[in-house]
């Protein structure tokens, strides 16, 4: 029987591919990071990759196949290929995007939380601004105008796995390093950097209130879905060889 890290020759599936991406298609012991910009064919390497990996191993099946991508568009498209090239193998394999697939794993820890969209997350925060404690991103005239930058940089600190605790180290970490330097600064520099350092400790905050306010209503926001699934799974080794048995909901 053919292993994982025993892989036949890639047989011809009709596309042209350059030596780096056979070179990734067929890759086999250990895990492989492969870097690659707009329009070099990373959809294509993927397909490829699992009908090569089904191909190499009659007894694969394809439910233990796991592709997660951005887009429910990028993850149809990668389906609709995969189940082309594979026939009916590859209708069990999972495709689909981060979010969704995060989000059904927190579903199944705890079916009663409830995922805000962007839209909820802030009137979340605006009903509870005074939690906030913004000095620095409050306007009088408007005291919400920064809210929805707030709901998008944290999602996107979330994306990068950046938690509330490592934003609030990282702000840390600057006014530190101000305070080290503060006797060699000139006057104007002293200034800008206190300003910097006093703009990222308040994000800091904001970050770690938002988060405390959806623990506390049994909530999940759309960027936390990620960090609150991988956080699961480093914590819940059980969870991490049943994951790949969840079926996902239909329509995310």
């Amino acid at each position: 029987m053919a292993t994982l890290f025993d892989m036949a020759p890639l047989e011809e599936s009709g596309l042209k591919l350059n030596d780096a991406q056979r070179r990734a298609i067929t890759h086999g012991e250990g895990p492989l990071l492969v870097i690659a910009g707009a329009g070099t064919g990373k959809t294509r390497v993927i397909t490829e990759r699992i009908r090569q990996l089904l191909q190499s191993d009659d007894s694969l099946s394809g439910e233990n196949i796991l592709g997660l991508t951005f887009t429910k568009k990028a993850a149809g498209e990668m389906k609709a290929r995969v189940v082309k090239a594979t026939s009916e193998r590859g209708k069990a394999v999972t495709l689909a995007t981060f979010h969704s697939f995060c989000e059904t794993l927190l579903a199944e820890a705890d079916p009663q939380r409830v995922m805000l969209d962007e839209f909820d997350h802030w009137i979340l925060l605006r009903r509870n601004l005074r939690r906030l404690h913004l000095e620095k991103y409050r306007r009088l005239a408007d005291p919400g105008q920064f809210l929805n930058d707030f709901v998008e940089f944290f999602s996107r600190c979330q994306d990068e796995l950046v938690s509330a605790e490592d934003y609030q180290r990282y702000a840390a970490g600057l006014a530190a390093r101000m305070e080290a330097e503060r006797e060699t600064l000139d006057e104007d520099t002293l200034v800008e950097r206190l300003e910097t350092v006093a703009l990222q400790q308040e994000l800091a905050r904001a970050y770690r209130a938002s988060e405390e306010l959806l623990r506390e209503k049994n909530r999940v926001s759309f960027g936390s879905l990620i960090t609150g699934a991988v956080g699961l799974l480093e914590r819940d080794a059980q969870l991490r060889g049943a994951a790949k048995k969840i079926p996902l909901h239909p329509g995310r």
